[in-house]
């Protein structure tokens, strides 16, 4: 079989060996992710913390390559063979949730919700294909995918499934719905990969090919498991949509509480133990745990730094992930200061990662020191000093005169985020910079706050490793139109030849590590991107839930992502 006739079933690829062409895995996801916080959350950031677990795989964007043939049924979900003895067929979890992170949650597929509630979304419409607990793109409603050239994407559905109503979930649909998005004045859809998409034939009930304007096939993957990918029944209602996924919508009351119900129609519900979920609205920070303890609640997100004192009673189980994630500072590179490259050295250079690390996450996180985190093979040993150089930097602020300059730093209403920016104005206040702390209001997005005008930047978990403000701007030269201070595609011109070889794809391993390596350490060395540490996703749960693990996890919405939930039961009391 050649490569392009190979069909991508979703087989995890095999780890001993090392494959000379990467196919459309891991970089296809952090790209669309990227655009997708880009247009959804009001920057090329994100405004959620939304985290992603260690492993990586095939991160070529623009070629297919099996994985090994699965016959079409791995979803990459756990085997499960029914229900332990001591699940409660009625058992309900109820997950804190905060429907309030970047722009908030939307219900209705066609006006997008922002990347922090795919987890919801997931559970609800499901996707052609999702992204597992390694970060791997696999299968879920579509059996797999083509990839016969670098301008033309075949995606593969299963036979025989329907929408929650009893309606065909076929190629047709999907073309409506995703042409309905492609024509959408939705800020979520105006901007992104999926802009490359020109035209899309329906081969066969079980069978929709797409073209695309440029060689970005291998985006395609990504794209269909997010929000792009999400579609509802043909003639649904805006506020109960209709899915295709595992559980149903029987009651939402706007931003305070869903409750879903365990669809028996999805082609996998033998897989899914628990009747019924409840996200429930719960702001952050001391309320969800006081929710928890109050049993209101049976599952939250949590600071690494609570993590021992509440679990020290031993009534409540944890997991934790460290993950490729991290928290960074993003700037508005249009306005001063942060347009003058000495400003942003000193400013940067007044961060010490090791202090942050300590003060805020206990010593849990890691300080970054590249783009990528310690032990990714896109890492750059010692690229960034993680304790700063605080000396360097009042060298800097003096002889440039920047003593008592301002700066706006933003923040979401996420406890973390904001001890982060708290320490952040501390340290830069040690070199004469006067940081002004500016929470973002509930549901709004950065650029209501952070504008060419008032300059400055925010504090933000960033989803994916190594994508950033920058490199969003770099790789796909296509700013969210909701984007803060967004800069011209040519503004970095010097990034150009490494971002356009990481795009275009078919890459060596080694050609693929060498350009990323190019690219974070020209970033770098300008100070573009301001990273800081790694973020630790960390969860606390009522031990009457069972069968949680570590992997793919969001810090706010859902708390861990739909497919994740197969196996997951309540004990019967």
């Amino acid at each position: 079989m050649t490569k392009s006739q190979q069909i991508h079933h979703g087989a995890r690829p095999d780890r001993g060996g090392r494959r000379r062409r990467r196919g459309p895995g891991r970089l296809a996801a952090v790209l669309v992710a990227m655009a997708l916080l880009a247009v959804a959350c009001g920057d090329d950031d994100g405004g959620g913390d939304d985290a992603a677990s260690p492993s990586t795989t095939a991160p070529g964007p623009t070629t297919a390559t099996s994985g090994g043939d699965t016959g079409g049924d791995d979803t990459g979900g756990d085997d499960t063979s029914g229900p332990p003895e001591d699940a409660d067929p009625e058992g309900v979890l109820r997950i804190a949730t905060n429907f309030n992170i970047a722009g908030g949650y939307n219900i209705d597929p066609a006006k997008g919700a922002s990347i922090s509630y795919d987890a919801i979304s997931y559970l609800l419409l499901g996707t052609p294909l999702f992204l597992d607990r390694d970060g791997e793109i696999k299968p879920y409603l579509a059996e797999g995918w083509e990839i016969p050239d670098a301008t033309t994407f075949v995606l593969k559905l299963r036979e025989g499934l329907t929408f929650q109503d009893g309606q065909p979930y076929d190629a047709q649909t999907l073309k409506d719905t995703y042409e309905a998005k492609l024509a959408s004045s939705e800020t979520a859809f105006l901007g992104g990969p999926w802009r490359q998409i020109d035209t899309m034939t329906v081969d066969s009930p079980t069978q929709l090919t797409f073209k695309m304007k440029t060689p970005s096939a291998g985006m395609m993957p990504s794209i269909l498991t997010q929000t792009f990918g999400h579609a509802a029944a043909p003639g649904y209602d805006p506020a109960m949509p209709v899915g295709a996924g595992p559980y149903k919508v029987v009651h939402y009351q706007d931003r305070t509480l869903l409750r879903l119900e365990k669809w028996d129609g999805f082609f996998r519900a033998d897989d899914f133990y628990l009747k019924t979920i409840e996200f429930i609205e719960v702001p952050g920070g001391a309320a969800t745990l006081n929710a928890l303890r109050a049993d209101q609640v049976d599952l939250v997100s949590s600071s690494p730094n609570q993590l021992q004192e509440t679990a020290a009673s031993g009534d409540f189980g944890i997991v934790v992930t460290n993950n490729e994630a991290h928290y960074h500072f993003v700037q508005c590179l249009t306005a001063p200061p942060f347009d003058n490259p000495l400003f942003r050295e000193a400013f940067y250079l007044a961060i010490n990662q090791e202090e942050m690390n300590a003060g805020v996450m206990g010593g849990n996180a890691e300080p970054m020191e590249s783009l990528w985190p310690s032990g990714h093979r896109f890492n750059v040993p010692g690229l960034i000093n993680p304790e700063g150089d605080i000396e360097r930097a009042r060298q800097i602020v003096e002889e440039n005169g920047f003593a008592g300059t301002r700066v706006r730093i933003g923040m979401y209403n996420v406890p973390t985020q904001q001890r982060i920016a708290e320490v952040l104005q501390a340290q830069v206040a040690e070199v004469g910079i006067e940081a002004e702390l500016i929470p973002f209001p509930p549901g709004q997005l950065p650029n209501s706050t952070i504008t060419p005008d008032s300059g400055g930047g925010y504090v933000v978990a960033n989803t994916f490793p190594g994508i950033t403000k920058v490199t969003q701007s770099a790789l796909l030269a296509a700013p969210g139109p909701s984007s803060m201070c967004p800069e011209a595609p040519d503004a970095h011109p010097d990034l150009r030849a490494d971002a356009d070889a990481i795009v275009a794809g078919d890459l060596t391993d080694d050609e693929l590590e060498e350009r990323w390596r190019n690219l974070q350490t020209n970033i770098m060395r300008q100070f573009l991107d301001m990273p800081m540490l790694t973020q630790p996703a960390a969860y606390l749960y009522n031990k009457r839930v069972a069968g949680l693990q570590p992997g793919t996890v969001g810090l706010t919405a859902a708390t861990a992502p739909g497919p994740f939930l197969e196996g997951v039961y309540i004990k019967r009391d």
